[in-house]
């Protein structure tokens, strides 16, 4: 098929400036369109997140919208602070600094775990970093810590013995020693236990399970650093204790952890002792999020479901600062039919059920 033809700025568009061909990636705001692409093995960083401004607004058609307000997901708004500081963290790992830890803490409903997601879509959709994402409940589920987390990565769900090792083996670059990889399928084990070609790995203790999981990230890193993110981490004592692992026994791996907290339900006493160990570290950074602003409030349910100003006014007031509250209510009544078209955007029906959605309350 010959060589690929070399990407110049004509081929770039406005609404998308971050294309690439692997593995020659462009250039991104620092540095001119016109210098062409880059023969590098990893991406550079840009300083900013921020996307480039279209050069026109998108074009929006009166009364549309509604059938979709159930599907869409809410771009996210504001936090403007709070994404510089995640982006720095990120761009300094990229940069070889080391493990860095970004806790998010606050009440649930203010978007902790939007940031994160929002962080690690920005982080792949540039080339910067490789994406994990595990999570954690009060009552933990069959999808919860760390051996889902990878099943999710490695799309093994339904796979066993060799047709699951083939699938580690190919989603892991260059070669990959039988030791590692029988290290890597005990991971996912309920029991700890796996075995490749003769060689069998059982752990006996927690450590061994969390430095074959750092075995893990230094194998995926090398290409590009890692972005592994926690949710509910109030709920997971045994993803505090691998931060707090990876932070003591290997510092210089190229990860960032990115953890959500919530301050709203009752925390272990070890999971505060475990909180106190881990931002006791130097290599950590916490933030609180509290509610959004209005404006940003405004522009998020604008963009996503334009409201007539007096509607939208009220579900600012009544979400009092929730991103989570506002999307939920909105999508309630579009589902009821309580959403009616004006001039000025969508207006809620006199008549429409006040009745909140299970779960939802103002």
């Amino acid at each position: 098929t010959g060589p690929l033809p070399r990407i110049g700025p004509a081929a770039i568009s406005l609404a998308d400036q971050t294309l690439v061909a692997p593995p020659v990636f462009v250039h991104i705001t620092e540095q001119s369109w016109a210098e062409g692409t880059v023969d590098e093995t990893r991406p550079p960083v840009p300083t900013n997140w921020r996307r480039p401004e279209a050069l026109l607004p998108p074009t929006r058609l009166l009364g549309t919208g509604r059938g979709l307000a159930d599907l869409r997901e809410p771009a996210l708004r504001g936090r403007e602070v709070v994404r510089d500081v995640l982006w720095r963290a990120l761009k300094d790992v990229c940069e070889d600094s080391g493990v860095r830890v970004s806790l998010l803490r606050g009440p649930s409903g203010y978007g902790k775990t939007r940031l994160a997601w929002w962080l690690s879509y920005r982080a792949h959709e540039l080339g910067l970093a490789f994406p994990l994402m595990g999570n954690y409940e009060e009552t933990r589920g069959p999808g919860c810590g760390v051996g889902p987390m990878l099943e999710r990565l490695f799309s093994c769900f339904e796979l066993e013995g060799e047709k699951r090792t083939d699938r580690i083996r190919q989603r892991i670059p260059g070669m990959v020693s039988a030791d590692h990889l029988a290290e890597f399928g005990a991971l996912m084990s309920p029991d700890g236990t796996y075995a490749v070609d003769g060689t069998r790995v059982t752990f006996t203790n927690e450590e061994e399970k969390f430095t074959a999981l750092l075995h893990l990230v230094q194998r995926l890193g090398e290409r590009r650093p890692v972005l592994l993110f926690f949710d509910d981490l109030q709920w997971g004592d045994e993803a505090m204790r691998f931060v707090h692992h990876a932070l003591t026994r290997m510092p210089r791996l190229p990860l960032h952890i990115v953890g959500t907290i919530r301050d709203d339900v009752p925390h272990s006493v070890a999971g505060v002792e475990l909180q106190r160990l881990v931002t006791d570290c130097e290599a950590t950074q916490q933030m609180t999020i509290g509610p959004l602003d209005d404006e940003a409030q405004a522009a998020l349910i604008t963009a996503w479901l334009p409201l007539e100003p007096g509607a939208l006014n009220a579900l600012i007031r009544r979400s009092a600062g929730s991103p989570l509250f506002a999307a939920e209510l909105v999508r309630h009544w579009a589902r009821t039919g309580a959403l009616v078209v004006t001039n000025d955007g969508f207006r809620v029906r006199d008549d429409a059920d006040e009745t909140l959605p299970d779960g939802l309350r103002s």
